[in-house]
């Protein structure tokens, strides 16, 4: 018992523990808290932090709120680790069937399995896991993006994400060169855009990250200034 007083006690201002205390502490000795007991104790001491806000303008409590998250948000972007996206740009020139349905093929060919397991091991790709040549592959087919774009449907494009820059050019170029390996011998493919890196990582976004800081602290904000209404502000030691 004595410890849950310590622990509800803490929830008190210092200026208001210091006063009222010892008192709380010996009414509580003959008293036995009940959930409701408690639940009353932690919305009192919730209200009597906030008396400390009421004589603050609202707007000033929210922007405070909305600051704090931003800047929570802006040193949560530092430490996250850098993603960077390569990409590139086929063209297919078919001779014979639909340019749709080549494309359509060499996406299916590039993303199998053994193409990408060559390209694992071509380019030293997880070495440093304990996965099998299968679970490799599977893991480049999600960090890679083959599709079929244009109108026509007649050009593929080739996205790679690595935390290396190198490392994307190297993979994205591999992947170009497995479009150029499984053409059928009747079509031809040309390089619209070479492999290229994205000017910013594509990960972390910083302005997500500190819009997202931002508004968790404005509705924090909000919260604090529900809970100031609400809360009513009297004491728990009304009833001595």
């Amino acid at each position: 018992m004595r410890k849950l007083v310590g622990l509800l006690l803490l929830l008190y201002p210092r200026q208001w523990r210091e006063r009222y205390g010892e008192e709380f502490r010996a009414l509580s000795e003959d008293a036995r808290f009940r959930l409701s007991d408690c639940v009353d104790i932690i919305s009192s001491a919730a209200g009597i932090r906030m008396d400390r806000l009421s004589g603050k303008p609202k707007w000033k409590l929210l922007a405070a709120c909305a600051l704090i998250g931003t800047i929570v948000g802006a040193i949560a972007a530092v430490p996250w680790p850098r993603r960077y996206q390569s990409t590139a740009v086929i063209r297919v020139d078919p001779a014979e069937h639909s340019q749709e349905t080549i494309t359509t093929e060499l996406v299916a060919a590039v993303t199998g399995t053994a193409t990408l397991s060559n390209i694992v091991r071509a380019n030293h790709l997880y070495e440093k896991t304990a996965m099998s040549e299968t679970e490799k592959a599977a893991r480049l087919r999600s960090a890679a993006t083959v599709s079929v774009i244009g109108r026509g449907r007649d050009a593929i494009m080739l996205q790679f994400v690595d935390s290396s820059p190198l490392g994307a050019q190297r993979v994205t170029a591999a992947l170009v060169e497995a479009c150029h390996q499984a053409l059928p011998p009747t079509s031809t493919a040309r390089v619209i855009d070479a492999p290229s890196l994205d000017k910013d990582p594509v990960s972390p976004n910083v302005f997500n990250m500190v819009l997202t800081g931002a508004f968790a602290g404005l509705l924090c904000g909000f919260v604090m200034v529900a809970l100031e209404t609400v809360i009513g502000r009297e004491p728990p030691l009304r009833h001595a």
